[in-house]
């Protein structure tokens, strides 16, 4: 039987928002808009959603969700949330949606989606002087992942023989533990979506980590709202997806992608 430890490095919480979720704080201009506000759950996960050196929320996921609910006539309000807590955030109201590298696949019924709007990679990254050259060596060994994400989801509900039978599974509450754990040496491994590893490796000094070649899923990304509120919301969701859909044609998300560095084949076509 799979174990969960969950660790949490102090240094990390002192970033955590206490409530879990509640209004973002100095560094979000406070707009005067007369457009209804769409308030926007995200995670802080570079490159996808986080703050700039000014404080402001920049990333993919910022910039596409600033495009698309213009495009539909509202205006975004970015409200950074404990991700681990999400599921609450929607049920409390806190905010209306999640937009923050969130994966569809196997949630398709879990959500309202508008989506999905690309793709993405879930990958192990290993140390650079590891002898772990393949998913199927990470059997019996240690491995990393954030609480509540796609990568733990795999690791402890893929039936048996699917992935690597792993030794122990550490989730933590945010990536940046993850990757303290294993520049440390706690684990042997840690898993998470390509791009944000690969912003991980770039800042790191050269040769600390590398990303094995096998990846452990091609995902879909989609913006989520609570299914019980699928009355209030299903008109925003269906609008969403057809902009969404406009952007990928008209190569608004290409050019987003191509500006972080991201190769311009995760925009769905």
């Amino acid at each position: 039987m799979k174990r969960i430890l969950c660790g949490i490095a102090a240094a990390c919480l002192l970033l955590t928002l206490c409530s879990g979720c509640h209004a973002a704080g100095p560094g979000e201009s406070v707009s005067s808009s007369p457009l209804p506000v769409l308030r926007i759950g995200i995670d802080n996960y570079v490159p996808y959603s986080y703050r700039d050196a000014n404080g402001d929320y920049t990333g993919i996921d910022i910039e596409m969700a600033r495009e698309a609910v213009r495009r539909i006539g509202l205006e975004p309000e970015f409200v950074q949330i404990v991700w681990d807590e999400k599921n609450r955030c929607l049920q409390e109201r806190s905010v209306d949606c999640l937009w923050s590298c969130f994966t569809m696949d196997g949630r398709e019924e879990r959500y309202l989606w508008a989506g999905p709007y690309m793709k993405s990679r879930q990958v192990v990254v290993v140390r650079e002087g590891s002898k772990i050259h393949t998913l199927q060596q990470l059997n019996g060994r240690n491995v990393a992942v954030q609480s509540s994400t796609k990568p733990e989801e795999i690791f402890l509900d893929s039936p048996e023989g699917a992935v690597p039978s792993v030794k122990h599974l550490y989730c933590f509450k945010s990536i940046d533990e993850t990757f303290a754990a294993l520049r440390k040496g706690y684990v042997d491994a840690c898993a998470s979506h390509e791009a944000l590893c690969r912003e991980f490796i770039r800042e790191a000094p050269a040769g600390t980590y590398r990303i094995l070649e096998e990846p452990l899923m091609e995902v879909r990304l989609g913006v989520a709202f609570d299914l019980f509120r699928a009355d209030e919301f299903a008109g925003t969701a269906e609008a969403l997806k057809t902009v969404l859909h406009a952007m990928r044609e008209d190569g608004t998300t290409a050019r987003i992608l191509e500006s972080y560095g991201i190769n311009t084949d995760w925009a769905l076509g």
